[in-house]
């Protein structure tokens, strides 16, 4: 079992909370940070090459070009496209999109001589700066290449490249969505115009979806999110939200899952159709046919954990520190594309660290998913043993890359180099109340505080200690519920009624560690905590 750390900013606080609560964010000038201004927006000019991408869109519209936007097949991806989309539509009729089945990323060698004859120009968003071999054949073959980006660019190509990580912009973190905004307001600015205006809420979604740092030092993606929970205007993120609060919360665990379940389920054209359509009633069908396939999607992620967890029992894999499986693509279903889900059950059931590989087109070249917690940074211990062609994205999050003749190797490499690390699972929380310290009135403010949260800014945690739970209750059978001091206590995808269960003799009690937030309910308004992590505490009844 994996060790618990949790990590209290504040034990014992005194004073005014949110002060403190601030304060130990490292926050310098608390009033900046919840008020961000529109002067934190940087100069158009500072993107690279932005001047001669507008130059030649706007040269595009006037000259009447057939214009092909290429989506990227996530929630920034699809942003990113909507708003172009919508934008170059209001000056002309030419301009088309599409987006990549499954998972792949950036244009695509294969689907390029179609292009040829069809499109003048061709606009990738958020993918593709890398893409050299596919930039040069489309110029080659007379198609104009812009790319709005936000990856690294590790050779840059032919194309016209806006990317925040060139001509070292201050704003690294301005995701693709926030790239595409800023050119499209750029267009306003060239033309006076002012259309770009009501793309705030879907710029707001990429940087939120894709992670990027919305902490203090990123001024400029904080203004984009503070304006666009303030305007929620786009259709599909409308419905989506219904009648919960549009913040940085919403987006991680409502908006993001839902288009990312399109793209798993290789129709990522109906999460992008999602944030394309004005009709309420289409955008309602759209939402349905995602959750069918959300719905489908973890039918298979439970199908695979299931399979894996026999073959974890046959091969005696319960105390491996790190989990290795090469799986196949079965009757083409969809195993390949979320490796991700299923490494996070694995790694949560088991306390391990994971790995989930599959073959791919590439003769003797597999990739996947490496997923868990339990060590500083596992990703950058992946990619240290060097037995990887890449591993890349987040610390406990990431996808990766190998020969296949390197697999074995990998997987008793890094168990025989974590051999005598203990795994330990990091809670962070900014202070410890009694349940009676947390108001309403500290909760709308704290509410307030986490409006703009994600990478670089986690919403406030309070930790509660020696909850008696009783009358847990089961929402949808995969949630738990239980009300504590008049609290209402909320944790997805546990069974809390079985941890908590006692023997003759002992009662348990539980300390939590989440995010205060108020339920409205049925014009009912109450105290609601959302649990990210519990320590069940075993005590005789003798001393009750």
């Amino acid at each position: 079992m994996m060790k618990k750390d949790w990590q209290i900013i504040n034990p014992s606080p005194t004073g005014n909370l949110i002060q403190l609560l601030l304060e130990g964010r490292n926050i310098k000038d608390p009033v900046h940070f919840l008020q961000p201004l529109e002067s934190d927006m940087l100069p158009y000019e500072d993107l690279s090459d932005i001047k001669k991408a507008a130059d030649l869109v706007l040269k595009a519209i006037e000259e009447g070009w057939y214009i092909h936007i290429l989506a990227d097949v996530d929630l920034d991806g699809v942003a990113s496209n909507s708003m172009l989309f919508r934008y170059l539509s209001d000056y002309t009729n030419r301009v088309s999109w599409s987006i990549n089945v499954g998972k792949n990323h950036g244009l695509n060698i294969k689907d390029l001589p179609s292009y040829v004859g069809k499109y003048q120009l061709v606009i990738a968003v958020d993918s593709s700066s890398d893409s050299c071999i596919e930039q040069k054949y489309l110029i080659d073959n007379g198609i104009q290449v812009i790319v709005l980006d936000h990856h690294p660019v590790k050779k840059k190509g032919t194309a016209i490249i806006v990317n925040s990580q060139l001509n070292s912009y201050k704003n690294p973190a301005l995701a693709g969505s926030g790239v595409t905004f800023k050119f499209i307001k750029y267009l306003d600015f060239l033309q006076g115009t002012t259309g770009a205006e009501d793309y705030y809420d879907l710029a707001a979604s990429g940087i939120i979806g894709d992670m990027q740092d919305i902490g203090e030092d990123s001024k400029e993606n904080r203004w984009i999110c503070h304006k666009g929970f303030s305007q929620l205007i786009n259709p599909g993120l409308k419905e989506l939200v219904g009648k919960y609060t549009f913040n940085g919360t919403c987006i991680s665990f409502s908006i993001a899952p839902m288009v990312n379940a399109g793209v798993r389920c290789k129709h990522g054209e109906l999460s992008a159709q999602l944030l394309l359509e004005d009709d309420k009633k289409k955008v309602k069908k759209i939402i349905e046919e995602l959750t069918n396939l959300k719905e489908i999607q973890n039918i298979q992620k439970d199908t695979l954990v299931k399979d894996l967890e026999i073959e974890i029992e046959e091969n005696h894999m319960e105390s491996d520190k790190v989990m290795g499986f090469l799986i196949s693509n079965r009757d083409g279903a969809m195993e390949a594309d979320i490796t991700g889900l299923v490494g996070n059950v694995l790694s949560a059931k088991y306390d391990c660290l994971v790995i989930i590989v599959h073959p791919t087109e590439k003769e003797g070249v597999l990739k996947g998913s490496i997923r868990g917690n339990g060590i500083p940074n596992f990703k950058e211990t992946v990619f240290n043993t060097k037995l990887v062609i890449f591993c890349e994205g987040h610390p406990g999050a990431a996808g990766i890359s190998l020969y296949k003749s390197e697999w074995n190797t990998l997987i008793t490499t890094l168990n025989k180099q974590l051999e005598n690390t203990e795994l330990t699972i990091v809670s962070n929380a900014d202070m410890i109340l009694k349940p009676k310290e947390l108001t309403m009135a500290l909760i709308k403010k704290i509410e307030f505080i986490n409006m703009i949260s994600g990478t670089g800014f986690k919403p406030i945690n309070i930790v509660i200690e020696g909850l008696e739970a009783t009358g847990i209750t089961k929402m949808k059978n995969i949630h738990s519920k239980f009300i504590a001091d008049t609290i209402e206590f909320i944790q997805w995808n546990s069974d809390l009624s079985e941890r908590l269960r006692c023997d003759t003799g002992i009662y348990k009690t539980i300390n939590v560690v989440g995010t205060p937030g108020i339920s409205n309910f049925m014009g009912k308004t109450s105290r609601q905590i959302i649990i990210n992590d519990t320590i069940i505490e075993s005590h005789l009844e003798f001393f009750r």
